[in-house]
């Protein structure tokens, strides 16, 4: 039983690190998968275990490993997809960036490009919202598999915006923590902030790529910066 338990815990492990890999998984995708791992790993490390003991039939203390593996796998899933909803995917980790590199990526060094992005986004948002971008149009490179920024050809890869305020977090619908953090608002996902949509339209037409925004209070951005040390590339302040 010993032996189930601890694969049990072992594979609740994965169901942490799956959050990770599958970031858009939700909390029931990643809890899942980390029962079902935990399921399999305490059902097999209990048989073997079993097996190798004598006059243990096979079948001794099976349920006990099971349940053990599922409830832990299942509670390190969950953990794991709300580790990453409070600090965020490492992809948001940067050091020492520049307004220059950002430029550089997503704009192709164009100043006057950038100029209109930040006049049209500043004049579409509340007084006091501040607005950071993060991820690989600031370091240039994807976190996960080191792909350079724009690698699939010029504006394949996109602006990832954080908006900072209780006003404009008024706007949102959706949230990976309720009034703390929202969901990304996209191309496929307009419904999740649907006044500010046109807004992001018109920053991709200038852009000439992809813009995604989510919106965080006060609180979530110095936890998170505290925490993880979080690197944003601050636009408007």
């Amino acid at each position: 039983m010993g032996v189930g338990a601890a694969s049990g815990a072992v594979a609740g492990a994965v169901g942490w690190v799956v959050p990770t890999l599958l970031p858009a998984g939700g909390p029931w995708g990643s809890g899942g998968i980390g029962a079902l791992s935990g399921l399999l790993s305490s059902a097999a490390g209990q048989v073997v275990a079993n097996l190798l003991t004598p006059c243990t039939p096979w079948h001794s203390g099976l349920g006990w490993a099971i349940a053990t593996g599922v409830v832990t796998g299942g509670i390190a899933g969950g953990v794991g997809w709300l580790t990453l909803a409070i600090w965020g995917h490492p992809s948001a980790r940067a050091a020492n960036v520049t307004l220059d590199d950002f430029v550089q990526h997503a704009f192709g060094g164009d100043w006057e490009q950038y100029s209109l992005f930040l006049i049209k986004l500043r004049a579409g948002l509340p007084r006091q919202t501040s607005v950071a971008v993060r991820g690989s149009a600031v370091t240039g490179h994807n976190w996960l598999t080191g792909r350079a920024f724009d690698a699939l050809g010029p504006g394949t890869s996109d602006i990832d915006l954080v908006l900072v305020g209780d006003e404009i977090m008024q706007q949102w619908n959706r949230f990976k923590i309720p009034g703390m953090y929202t969901a990304s608002l996209g191309d496929t996902t307009p419904y999740v902030a649907p006044g500010l949509n046109p807004l992001r339209l018109e920053l991709q037409a200038i852009a000439g790529r992809p813009v995604n925004i989510q919106a965080a209070s006060q609180a979530y951005i110095k936890v998170r910066l505290w925490l993880q040390r979080t690197s944003y590339l601050w636009l408007v302040k």
